[in-house]
């Protein structure tokens, strides 16, 4: 069976050498043809796994970015509200009114 793509053709034909120049050629053609599709099995396999790869690289990324933004959030947060925190222990301080620690 010759396969053209999805395309078969059957064929009487045993496996034999080539023994003139025309089947020798048609031989050498089926050969490069099969090579072909090998190949391009083989890099089509190759993008699915690489695509897989990087999809799974990029929900990592991701994790990982949110968990770095709630951190660099949090220390914003912290920064922004440090004046007030600072004040209010003051007057607690100033009026003998005991805060809490951490």
């Amino acid at each position: 069976m010759i396969h053209f793509g999805k395309a078969c053709i059957s064929t009487p034909f045993k496996k034999e050498e080539a023994t003139d120049e025309i089947t020798t050629r048609l031989k050498e053609s089926v050969e490069e043809a099969r090579k072909r599709e090998d190949w391009g099995n083989e890099y089509m396999q190759t993008v699915m796994h690489d695509t897989e790869v990087w999809n799974d690289g990029k929900a990592e990324g991701r994790v990982e970015g949110r968990a770095e933004g709630r951190v660099e959030g949090r220390e914003e947060m912290r920064a922004e509200l440090q004046p007030e925190i600072d004040a209010l222990k003051a007057l607690l301080l100033a009026n003998n009114i005991p805060f809490p620690q951490k």
